[in-house]
């Protein structure tokens, strides 16, 4: 069965600590900073025959995002037909998650530094200097550096030798 949700529901599920699983579906170049933490982008033109990379499980929790006009409701409606239980459409889009502002909602508009400052408190995420990245690299370790900003963001300024992963936005890793 589909259902749509209101934003007040999608905040308690952002933060019930449950699995969830958001999609939003507008085309890359419309999703800005204004999409909820942790959503991941999957076009509407490729939702279907992508959707099991992104959700290997079709009873999780999910909910999709469009731009208001009903896109997350049909495609909602659509996969719950072809065996997908928990979809939910957020009811009105991107535009009612942002009506009355972005400054107290979980989005990607949250300036870089204290973004990424929040992120790494919270997850307790381990740290790693330049210098200690560096002396790893000198002494031969092997490890990979994985960028998960924006396009944009990288292509502006990367770790040099860093990859850029497309599908993370919100966390980051070092692997040893």
């Amino acid at each position: 069965m589909t259902h749509q949700i209101e934003k007040k529901t999608f905040m308690e599920w952002l933060a019930d600590g449950q699995k969830l699983a958001v999609l939003d579906i507008r085309p890359a170049e419309e999703v800005g900073y204004a999409s909820p933490l942790f959503a991941t982008n999957l076009p509407a033109d490729r939702l279907f025959a992508d959707i099991d990379r992104f959700i290997p499980r079709r009873s999780i929790r999910t909910v999709l995002l469009d731009d208001g006009k009903g896109g997350a409701v049909a495609a909602a409606e659509a996969l719950s037909k072809n065996g997908w239980g928990g979809i939910h459409a957020l009811e009105g889009g991107i535009p009612a998650w942002t009506e009355k502002g972005t400054d107290n909602l979980p989005t990607f508009d949250v300036p870089g530094v204290p973004f990424v400052t929040k992120i790494r408190d919270e997850n307790k995420t381990p740290v790693v200097s330049a210098a200690e990245l560096q002396a790893w690299r000198d002494a031969g370790e092997d490890l990979v550096v994985i960028d998960t900003r924006t396009l944009a963001e990288f292509e502006k300024s990367h770790v040099p030798g860093g990859n850029r992963n497309p599908r993370r936005r919100a966390t980051a890793a070092i692997a040893r």
